[in-house]
């Protein structure tokens, strides 16, 4: 029987993926970048070493997916102040007071 991906199968696999993520910002938080490492991120998610690497090929894959993500994090509370701010003065002010 073909593998088919249902949408059990692809929450599963999404669900799969953020926990990788996870785990990974849960050890870079902790112990800094140089710390993130595929066997201690599986370990940290629960699953094994071989299954980090069907979603990230490399530690170098892992850590610039994990960039991205926690940029694209920042962005959107960026983004949120500036928005309730009433002009572009106070806008900046609010993205400088996020962080």
């Amino acid at each position: 029987m073909p593998y088919r991906r249902t949408e059990n199968v692809v929450r599963r696999l999404t669900a799969r993926h953020d926990a990788i993520l996870a785990a990974a910002r849960e050890i870079a938080a902790a112990d800094g970048m140089a710390a993130v490492q595929i066997a201690p991120v599986a370990e940290r998610a629960g699953i094994a070493t071989g299954t980090v690497y069907r979603y990230f090929p490399s530690k170098t894959e892992l850590v610039a997916a994990l960039v991205a993500a926690l940029a694209e994090r920042e962005m959107a509370a960026l983004g949120e102040a500036a928005k309730s701010a009433p002009g572009p003065l106070s806008a900046l002010a609010a993205a400088i007071a996020t962080f």
